[in-house]
C-alpha cells in the first residue's frame, strides 16, 4: 500500500511544477513586454505644436456706412398771394426752377381788367382835353400877336401922319391886346387840363397794379414747392400759394440712432451722395445735436452744401456718407483665428517662438474677417491654424507655407 500511495503523489508534484513555471513564464513575459514598450520621441512631442501663422493686417470691412437725410433749401420765400379769385392755369409745378418775376398761376381777373379799361378811356380823355385846351390857347396866342404886330404898325403910320387922335386910339386898342395876351399866359386852364391828366395816369397804374395781383409771381430765384392748388380752385387773398427755395445752397437733415450718433462726432464735414450717378459732395457740418429727441430718440444732424448746378432739389433724399473708406479699414483677422471661451475671446500670435494669449474685444464681421476693436496691432504674428490646445507661453514651431 505504501508503494501505491508514493506512485499517486507524483502526478500531483509534477502538476504543481508546472504550474509555478507557467506563472513564472508568463510574469517573465509581461516584463519583457513592458520593457519593449518605445518612450515617445522628442520629433512626436513638437509635432503637437507646430502652427500657422499670418500677419495681423488692416482689411476693409466694407463700404461706407451711410444714412438716408432730406435736402431743403438754406433760403426760402413763401409766396403770399395779393388778391382772390379762381385760378384759371397753373404755370409752373412742384420742382421748377423759377427767376424771380417769372408768373407762376393767373387767376380770373375780369373785374380788374375792367377797372383797367376805364383808367385807360378816362386817361384818353384827359389827353384830348388837354391837347384841345393847348390848340385853343395857342390859336388864341397866335391871333392876339397878329392883332398886337398891326396895331404897332398902325401907330407908326398914325405917328408919321401926326394923327394923335387915331394914334391915341391905337395906343389904347394895343394895351388891351397886350393884356390879354399877359392873361392868356396866365390863365391855368393848361395847368388843370395836365392835372387832369396826371390823375388819370396814376389811376390807370393802380389799375394796373391791381390786374396784376391777379398773377402770382415768383419772389426770387429758386426751386417752386408747396403748391397745393390746381387750376379752377378758389385761391384766397393773402393766402400762402408755395414756397420758393432758394437752393444755391441746401442744408441736408439727417437723423441719428445712439447706434451711429458716434460715427458722426468731431467731424467738419461729410459726403452726400443722390442716386443720379453723379460723384459725392461735400457738405459742411453744420450742428449735432448732444441730446436725444425724446419723441423719436434719435439726435439731429444738420449738413449745409453748395448747389450752385441746382442738382439737389429741395425734398429730395440722398445718403450722408457717415465714415470714410479709410475709417472702415480697421484691424481684422480670420474668425477662425479667434478663441472662444464661454464670454472671453482671445487670439494667440507668436513671439519669440512662444504662443502668446491675448484678449481681444471683437467688432464687425465682413466675409471671413472679423473686426477686432482692441488687443492687437498691425504687424502682429497671428497664429492661423493650431491655436486650439494652445497655452499661453508654449513654445510653438512654426509651419512653412
Amino acid at each position: 500500500m505504501n508503494a501505491n500511495a508514493t506512485n499517486r503523489r507524483k502526478p500531483a508534484n509534477g502538476l504543481a511544477k508546472l504550474s509555478i513555471l507557467l506563472l513564472t513564464a508568463g510574469a517573465l513575459l509581461a516584463g519583457c513586454t513592458s520593457q519593449a514598450a518605445p518612450n515617445p520621441t522628442p520629433e512626436a512631442s513638437s509635432a503637437s505644436n507646430r502652427v500657422k501663422v499670418e500677419p495681423v493686417a488692416r482689411i476693409s470691412m466694407g463700404d461706407p456706412r451711410e444714412q438716408i437725410g432730406e435736402v431743403s433749401a438754406s433760403v426760402r420765400f413763401d409766396i403770399v398771394t395779393q388778391a382772390g379769385g379762381t385760378m384759371l392755369s397753373l404755370l409752373k409745378g412742384n420742382g421748377d426752377r423759377v427767376r424771380q418775376g417769372d408768373v407762376i398761376a393767373r387767376l380770373e381777373d375780369a373785374t380788374a381788367a375792367l377797372e383797367r379799361e376805364k383808367a385807360e378811356l378816362g386817361l384818353r380823355s384827359a389827353e384830348q382835353a388837354l391837347a384841345s385846351s393847348k390848340a385853343e390857347l395857342d390859336s388864341s396866342r397866335l391871333q392876339l400877336e397878329a392883332n398886337i404886330s398891326k396895331l404897332e404898325d398902325q401907330l407908326k403910320e398914325l405917328q408919321r401922319a401926326g394923327d394923335e387922335a387915331g394914334a391915341a386910339d391905337a395906343r389904347r386898342n394895343l394895351d388891351i391886346y397886350k393884356k390879354q395876351l399877359q392873361g392868356l399866359d396866365a390863365k391855368g386852364s393848361i395847368a388843370s387840363a395836365q392835372s387832369a391828366v396826371d390823375n388819370a395816369r396814376l389811376s390807370l397804374k393802380a389799375a394796373e397794379l391791381a390786374l396784376q395781383q391777379y398773377e402770382i409771381k415768383a419772389p426770387a430765384d429758386g426751386v417752386l414747392t408747396g403748391v397745393k392748388t390746381d387750376a379752377g380752385a378758389y385761391v384766397s387773398p393773402g393766402a400762402v400759394f408755395g414756397v420758393v427755395q432758394n437752393v444755391s445752397k441746401v442744408k441736408v437733415k439727417v437723423k441719428l440712432t445712439e447706434a451711429t450718433i458716434d460715427l458722426a462726432r468731431n467731424k467738419k464735414e461729410m459726403l452726400i451722395a443722390s442716386d443720379d450717378g453723379k460723384s459725392p459732395a461735400k457738405a459742411r457740418v453744420v450742428r449735432l445735436s448732444d441730446l436725444p429727441d425724446p419723441s423719436t430718440n434719435t439726435y439731429d444732424l444738420e449738413l449745409e452744401a453748395d448747389n450752385a448746378s441746382g442738382a439737389l432739389k429741395p425734398g429730395a433724399r440722398v445718403r450722408v456718407q457717415l465714415t470714410t473708406p479709410e475709417e472702415e479699414t480697421v484691424v481684422a483677422v480670420p474668425s477662425l483665428a479667434v478663441v472662444r471661451d464661454g464670454e472671453e475671446t482671445s487670439v494667440f500670435v507668436v513671439s519669440g517662438g512662444k504662443a502668446a494669449k491675448k484678449k481681444v474685444e471683437l467688432g464687425r464681421v465682413n466675409g471671413i474677417y472679423q473686426e477686432i476693436r482692441s488687443g492687437l496691432n498691425v504687424g502682429d504674428t497671428l497664429v492661423v491654424s493650431g491655436q486650439h490646445g494652445l497655452k499661453d507661453g508654449q513654445a510653438v514651431e512654426i509651419e512653412s507655407k
